[in-house]
């Protein structure tokens, strides 16, 4: 018998009919009742398992002030509430609840079901959860429940299906969105506010062990958190957590700039914040100086708001990193010879409202590239120009170096292993003498001459981002220093467009070099 001519037939084939045609027998539809009803039932078994076990605590447990919800949005912006605790709908103000926010239908989520202040702990539990498709209900199956100690580095865990308990270190979930407050009142016996989430909590508790002190002494929300970060190996009075006298700490509060002053203090202790041996060697003060200074950078951070003046979000910072170069010392390294740190903060503040800037570490920038200019020329530079945009751009002009023949053998010899690089629509280029370098300032009027003795000492190399059609006209000039692009600038010193810092990242690929 053959079927191939019932095949050719019709070129409509209903593969999808095939499974439809079975013949159920009464042992198969029989088989696929009972393993329904036993599947409903364990479900009903599951969540009468959950809301019993959810029910059970031991005599040093102390139960979670709120009610705590559940919320699904499906994509027509229904918005569905369910009882965390027993899975059905729920009805109550949700204000008053604390609320977790489900992203999908089904999922796992954690929260928080109370304490046990005998162990200075939290308890959480984590539920597997899947939302039926009427949105009338979610059903939760419990899979583990944990006590995790808020000063110790552990949690415990108990698997809710196996009864197994395990000890370890891992990364504590869950406590991000409940607010401290509750926990710390209870433990410590006071009553205060605190603006720092539990999770918080934990990690402010295992590094700082003036924990306890601070909470208890400070009622300044923010102050308090400034306080919490720092690294406290035994527990010590406040003024010692800062690093100062107890005069000069109750001086910074009578002035209203204690906070102020204790986010410069953990500043200052941090290595990594600010360049240490800069630090030391060009802001050595007292902290009843470094009051006064806070004080008033202050009262300038006020005129500064008035004027619509950019300072980078935290002044004192600014003219710190300005005065001492930040990561680029030797930008800045001028700065420090010519000007006492409080003079050159009132400078910097007084002329960026009167010159019309309209952020204060563009002002800071163009002092510096001045200063830097000055010296390679060998002038003595104006300290407090009251133009100084002006006495820049004319020291940028003067600032033609005539090398001498050895020199611009020196210069070229840098660039002797260039090659250039040429992308897709544009290419890379380096100067073939001093003159170019010159012409690159002039074209886009900014000091890059000034980096001229730079390139003949071998501290760095210029090179030129163009168009590939246009490659003799100046676009981006940018450094190189350690083989890493230390600085990218365009014309009027204008930073580089992202299509321009995608090629720069491409060519520090292709060269094995770094963009910073």
């Amino acid at each position: 018998m053959s079927y191939a001519a019932n095949y050719y037939k019709t070129g409509d084939h209903k593969f999808d009919e095939f499974f439809a045609a079975y013949n159920d027998s009464e042992d198969i539809i029989k088989a696929k009742k009972e393993m329904d009803r036993l599947s409903k039932e364990l479900e009903e078994q599951t969540a009468k398992y959950t809301l019993l076990v959810g029910k059970r605590y031991n005599a040093e447990f102390t139960p979670y002030e709120k009610v705590t919800t559940l919320s699904y949005t499906d994509r027509n912006s229904n918005t569905y509430t369910f009882d965390a605790t027993t899975g059905s709908t729920f009805s109550g103000d949700v204000s008053a609840t604390h609320n977790i926010d489900l992203d999908n239908r089904n999922g796992n989520f954690t929260m928080l079901v109370g304490y046990c202040y005998n162990l200075g702990a939290v308890v959480t539990r984590n539920y597997k959860y899947s939302i039926q498709s009427n949105n009338q209900r979610v059903s939760l199956k419990l899979i583990h429940e944990e006590l995790i100690p808020m000063f110790e580095n552990i949690k415990v865990t108990m698997s809710a299906l196996s009864g197994n308990v395990d000890v370890n270190y891992r990364t504590v979930y869950g406590l991000s969105g409940y607010n401290a407050g509750e926990f710390i009142n209870n433990f410590f016996g006071i009553d205060k506010n605190f603006g720092f989430s539990l999770n918080q909590m934990k990690s402010y508790a295992e590094r700082n062990k003036s924990f306890e002190v601070i909470v208890r002494t400070c009622d300044d929300k923010s102050l308090m958190n400034k306080l919490l970060q720092f690294s406290v190996d035994k527990a010590k009075p406040i003024h010692e957590i800062i690093g100062c006298s107890k005069i000069d700490m109750k001086n910074a509060e009578n002035l209203g700039v204690l906070e102020e002053f204790v986010n410069l203090k953990q500043r200052m202790a941090n290595d990594r914040f600010y360049n240490r041996e800069n630090f030391i060697n060009n802001l050595s003060k007292t902290d009843k100086e470094w009051i006064d200074t806070v004080e008033k950078v202050k009262h300038w951070e006020e005129d500064l708001r008035f004027y619509t003046i950019n300072f980078g979000g935290d002044l004192l910072d600014t003219l710190i990193h300005g005065y001492i170069g930040g990561e680029y010392p030797h930008y800045y390294a001028g700065l420090p010879k010519y000007y006492q740190f409080g003079k050159f903060c009132s400078y910097v503040v007084e002329e960026s409202i009167n010159q019309g800037y309209t952020n204060v570490r563009d002002f800071i920038k163009m002092l510096a590239d001045y200063i830097r200019m000055c010296e390679d020329l060998n002038v003595t530079p104006t300290l407090y120009s009251s133009y100084l945009h002006q006495t820049h751009d004319i020291v940028s002009r003067n600032h033609k170096i005539k090398l001498a023949e050895e020199q611009e053998k020196i210069f070229a010899e840098r660039y002797k292993d260039f090659k250039p690089w040429v992308g897709e629509k544009y290419i890379i280029t380096a100067p073939k003498n001093s003159h170019d370098l010159q012409a690159e300032g002039d074209a886009l009027n900014h000091c890059v001459a000034s980096y001229i003795k730079r390139v003949v000492d071998g501290e760095c190399e210029i090179y030129f981002l163009r168009l590939l059609n246009k490659a003799d006209k100046s676009l981006v000039t940018f450094e190189v220093r350690n083989k890493q692009i230390v600085q990218a600038r365009g014309l009027h010193n204008r930073a580089i467009s992202e299509e321009e810092k995608i090629v720069l990242l491409k060519y520090c690929k292709d060269r094995k070099i770094t963009f910073r």
